[in-house]
Order: structure tokens, then sequence, then C-alpha cells
């Protein structure tokens, strides 16, 4: 049964009806899928200094920036080095047809001295607890006051704070006196009772958060339906800098520019292009858990669903907290009732966007066989739609199966070995003939793909998944390495369980449909 072969490459649908492979083809040709009038609403929040370097950022977007040809070395050793591989950037207005305001809706000022002052807290919780609060109640306060609501607002961020808001950052050099865990444990600053309860309560409180500025910031303004995009301030740096002289530890400024404008146009509620070849009445749904900072009682785990649809219309779910997480398999799994649940939401959200219709079905991609109680309530929701329903295992092999060329180059992207008519092993990275090269620096590793429930075409299955890896609206790369119900899962799991349990968890009388699940972009 086995044999090795390869499929074609996915194509995709922009402006004109027109289909290319590439991302950065089709934009520079034919402009997004999306083709309307316009302009990009947005607002902009940080230090004054990190406002200046948006402001020139915003000023050469418009601009071409051509493409990198890489280092003299290798410009000397390959002359056609980097022609294809990389690619100019013609501009904002020119690529997407919207307008690009130089000049935004709102713009909110962060206090350099009061940012200090938190950043300066020892304690890691209670330190990007603060730069958080610090940064939300400015950005919410703002977002509500402005006569024109802005549709994005950008985040700009200096290094320092994201060098010492991270899940694992160190204290820094030069902390505030008093603000160690262990003067949070035992407040002795404060002569008054009542201060030193607050104090400690605050160190309580931040202890519930999962300790990442990112995450937490998108989470808390998750119910305030606020879209943000977070820059670096070295990121927009490196957009100034010459083509062939980029930024240590960064891309080129082409590169940049194509990744961060696919974002922004995708969170502007467009889409830059969509599959050209996605089958009608089928969408996919990535499984998320995340195992939570302190088990509540039983519970150890939060639950969610990603669902994409052949538009590329992209929702997230969150579901119950519960016992998921077992010990002994060191894997997560719902019971009957929640995976019913959770699929029977997304059928509904399918239906609302399909004027009623459900799908005719399901793919449920997860990174663990379903346990046969899991699988029964997946099917029992399905059941009730009139759904086909399918299970896919999909998971990485590294230091596993490797496949070599007879020459120096790696082996093709998409191609795949069939191991059985449920099981194959699936090449997402691999030389791509369009680049002239393999985007990589290791020997490609495959994806193992089982079907593990239901019945489907192993080949089916697998370009499904080479569409899915090319729907990453957050950049402009070629293709990606996993599928989009997969790529994300672990941030989306950090932005559903970042904010603690009792401020978002539904109660058990609640009905889980009156908890809107939100569009994709909020996430990313």
């Amino acid at each position: 049964m086995r044999h090795l072969i390869q499929l074609e490459e996915p194509q995709l649908r922009f402006g004109y009806g027109q289909a290319l492979a590439h991302p950065k083809d089709g934009l520079t040709l034919f402009g997004p899928y999306t083709r309307t009038a316009g302009s990009v609403r947005y607002g902009v929040i940080g230090t004054q200094a990190g406002l200046d370097f948006f402001e020139r950022w915003t000023a050469s977007i418009n601009r071409h920036l051509p493409a990198y040809e890489g280092s003299r070395f290798r410009r000397k050793k390959n002359a056609e080095y980097g022609k294809l591989t990389h690619q100019f950037f013609p501009g904002f207005e020119t690529t997407f047809g919207i307008t690009w305001n130089q000049q935004p809706e709102c713009r909110c000022v962060v206090s350099d001295d009061l940012l200090s002052d938190a950043l300066k807290t020892h304690e890691l919780h209670t330190r990007i607890a603060r730069v958080v609060k610090l940064y939300s109640k400015r950005l919410i306060k703002a977002n509500y006051e402005s006569e024109n609501k802005p549709g994005l607002w950008f985040v700009v961020v200096s290094h320092e704070l994201e060098r010492l808001c991270r899940p694992l950052s160190d204290p820094p050099k030069e902390y505030t006196e008093g603000t160690r865990e262990e003067d949070f444990l035992e407040p002795r600053l404060f002569a008054d009772a009542e201060d030193a309860d607050s104090f400690a309560g605050e160190y309580q409180d931040a202890l519930k958060f999962k300790p990442d500025f990112h995450n937490q910031l998108k989470a808390r303004l998750l119910k305030h339906q606020i879209i943000t995009q977070v820059l670096q301030q070295e990121t927009l740096d490196a957009c100034g800098r010459a083509p062939n002289n980029p930024m240590r530890d960064k891309e080129d400024p082409a590169t940049i520019a194509w990744n961060l404008t696919s974002s922004i146009f995708y969170k502007t509620r467009r889409k830059p292009w969509i599959l050209a070849d996605a089958r009608l009445g089928v969408c996919y749904i990535g499984i998320v858990f995340k195992r939570l900072n302190k088990n509540q009682g039983d519970k150890n785990a939060c639950c969610g669903a990603q669902m994409f649809l052949e538009d590329g219309n992209g929702m997230v779910f969150k579901g119950a907290l519960g016992p998921w997480y077992s010990d002994d398999l060191r894997e997560c799994h719902l019971d009957k009732g929640e995976a019913k649940k959770l699929l029977a939401r997304a059928i509904k959200s399918y239906a609302d966007e399909h004027r009623q219709h459900p799908p005719t079905e399901i793919f449920i991609h997860g990174s663990a066989r379903f346990k046969e109680e899991e699988w029964a309530g997946f099917e029992e929701a399905a059941k009730e739609a009139g759904t086909k329903v399918v299970g896919i295992r999909i998971r990485r092999v590294y230091g596993g199966l490797r496949l070599f060329t007879r020459g120096t180059g790696a082996i093709m992207r998409c191609a795949a070995l069939i191991h059985s008519e449920k099981k194959a092993f699936l090449f997402t990275t691999g030389f791509v003939p369009r680049l002239n090269t393999y985007p990589g620096w290791n020997v490609p590793n495959p994806l193992d793909v089982e079907i593990c429930n239901g019945e489907a075409d192993i080949k089916t299955v697998l370009q499904d998944i080479l569409r899915l890896s090319k729907l990453n609206y957050n950049s402009c790369k070629f293709a990606d390495g996993y599928p989009i119900t997969l790529k994300f899962a672990g941030m989306v799991g950090d932005i559903l369980t970042t904010l603690p349990p009792d401020e978002e968890e539904p109660s058990e009388n609640d009905d889980a449909e009156d908890f809107t699940p939100l569009p994709f972009w909020h996430y990313i």
C-alpha cells in the first residue's frame, strides 16, 4: 500500500476572479479578493517615542520597497538568490486598493513615567497586570469617547516592555522597593491595615491572569470587541532601513511590509485572498485545549474550537472549563456532553452564515486521537444536523521519517507518502518551485496525518490540509507548515485562559448559545 505521490499546490483566488499560488503574486497583479472602496480607520496607542516611530512608519507604508537581494556573499555565490524568494512591496494603496490615512482617527499617549513605574515592579504577574491595565484602560476609554471609532487599534510597545512582559521574563535590574513576591505576601510598608490588604489583594488578583502582555491585552479587549495589532518599535525601525541592510533578527523591510499590511487588511474585515478550489459545504474545526495555571476544583483545562469555512472566514468558540486533562494520558479530552455542545454551536454558527443550511461535511482536526466518549458526542451533534463528520489527527514527526532527493535539494512541498487508506505522511514544507528554494533550515519533517474516526479519502484529507496551510492572513508567506486549524491553537488557547474563569466562564444554568463566538481576527 505504501507509495509516494505528489499532490497539487493549492491555488488562491484574488481580485477579478484570478487564481495564483503565491499571495504576493496575486496581490501584486490583481489586488485583493475583497475589492471595496474605503480607508483604514485606525487608532494608535503608545508612549511618545513609540508614536514617533509609528508616524515615520505610516509615512513610508505607501512607498515602493525593493526586494531584498541577500548578503554580498550569497549574491556572489548565486546570482539568482533572492529574485524569487523575496519580492518588492508596491505600497499599501497600490496593493490593496483602499486608502491609507497617515493621520489616525484617535491618538492615545501612555505616560513614560507611569509605564516606567509599572515596569519596575519586581514580581512578574503584578508587573504585567499593571502594564496591561495601563494600556487597556486608556485604550477602552479612548475608543468609547472617539466620535469615529477606529476599526483597528495599533499598540506600539518598546523593546523594554517586550523584554519584561513575557511569561518567563526576568525581573528588572532596577526595581521599586517593596515589589518583590515576599513583599506582596507580607506587606510591611503600609501602616494602614486597609492599604496593606489592598496591596496584597492586587497580587492575588494578578495571579489569576497568565503572565503574557500580548495575550492578556487581547483577552481583556475581547468583550469590548476591540481589534488590535501589536507592533514592536524595533519592527517599525527595521522598516526604515536600507533594503539590503536589514536589522539583525528582523526580516527585510519589504517582507515586513507584506506581512503587516496583509494582517491589517484582514483585520479591517476584508479578505486578501480565499481558496480558489475550496469544497463547498465543507468546514474545518480545530479543537483547542489549554491547561489552567491553577485548578478550579476538579477543573484543570479550558476547551475551545476554531472553525474555518471554505471562504476563509474563521470563528473561535470558547467551551467550558472541566477535568479535560489526564495526567495518565498527558492529553486533553472532552466528555460526551461538552463535545456535543461544542460541535452543535459550530454547526449553528455555520448555518447562520448560510441561510440556515448546515454544512454537509465537517473535518475535526486535533493533535491526539479522540476518545470513544468524546467522539460519540461529536457524532450525535452532527447526526442531528444531518452532517457527516470525520476526525483527523495531525502531528509533526520529528526525528522519524525523512525523505531525501538524489540531488542536494530538499523534497518538494506537497509530497505525500501514503501508508494506508487511513494514514499518510504529508510534507507541508519542502522545496517550492515558485521560490526556487526550500525556505527552511533543516531537513523537512512531515505531518503524520491519520483518519481516526469516520470515513474519507486520504488524498482528499491531505489536499484539504495543504489548502488550509495557505489561509494564514497574519503573514504573506507562500504557505505554512501547519493548517490554520492548528497553527494558532496554542495562542488562541492562551488567550481563552488568560482571563480568570470567574470573569469569563458561563454558569451551568447559562445557555452556551448566549456566548457569541468572535471572528478569528480578534485573536491574532
